[in-house]
């Protein structure tokens, strides 16, 4: 492993977070299966207390989670000269393939840890709580997502050896590659640039109709042209 000041905090941030999230999640399994914002017993009691604890502690830690997720992007640019052939992030993670299996667990890490902070934030804005068993179930989606980032961290930057030859953005995205950036990166100029122009001036002016009219072929039409 490189003994980097952010690879070390990734490390210990990634699994600090599996603690508390774990930790979140078996108190928010028990408010879940026990809520009832109508009882006044001893027990709702309690669980509204918990609410409180998991809500704090949550917060913050997904917080981190979502800066953890923009420190690895930093920290695998800030670490690109240890190897040999890496311009860039890119080539850092060429380095050990694994890194690009980070990627897509932290792109839905931070999307639900954001929506869980969105929903808490809601939530307590009302005195019912509507939200507690929604946030409770998201933590329990979170667990698993966190456990298998912090465990591919570790795999990845415990993999890489400052001896590996990479490629980086020039070998991946050259016309000679046999990937798909360099398929795309092997198209013709001018009708590349015409099919964006026009797949973009379709998309602009669906959402024009989806605002003016609200209909739900133009949203269809929205959804397709932004998938293209």
């Amino acid at each position: 492993m490189i003994f980097h000041p952010g690879v070390l905090t990734l490390v210990a941030g990634s699994f600090l977070g599996v603690a508390v999230i774990l930790f979140s999640a078996s108190l928010g399994f028990k408010i879940r299966l026990r809520w009832d914002i109508n009882s006044s017993s001893m027990e709702q009691l309690s669980l509204e207390r918990k609410t409180y604890l998991v809500s704090s502690a949550m917060n913050i830690m997904l917080g981190m989670e979502i800066f953890l997720a923009l420190l690895f992007i930093y920290t695998i640019e800030d670490i690109h000269h240890m190897f040999v052939g890496a311009m860039c992030a890119t080539g850092t993670l060429n380095a050990n393939p694994v890194g690009w299996n980070i990627i897509y667990t932290k792109v839905p890490l931070i999307f639900l840890s954001s929506i869980w902070i969105a929903l808490n934030y809601l939530d307590y804005r009302s005195e019912y709580f509507p939200l507690v068993k929604t946030k409770c179930t998201l933590l329990m989606i979170l667990l698993p997502i966190a456990s298998i980032d912090a465990n591919l961290q570790v795999k990845y930057f415990s993999g890489l050896t400052p001896d590996v030859i990479t490629s980086c953005c020039g070998a991946l995205f050259s016309q000679s590659g046999e990937n798909l950036a360099s398929t795309f990166s092997a198209l013709p100029f001018t009708p590349a640039k015409i099919a964006f122009l026009t797949s973009a001036g379709f998309f602009l002016l669906s959402s024009l109709l989806v605002w003016m009219f609200n209909n739900r072929i133009f949203k269809y039409l929205t959804s397709l042209t932004a998938v293209g």
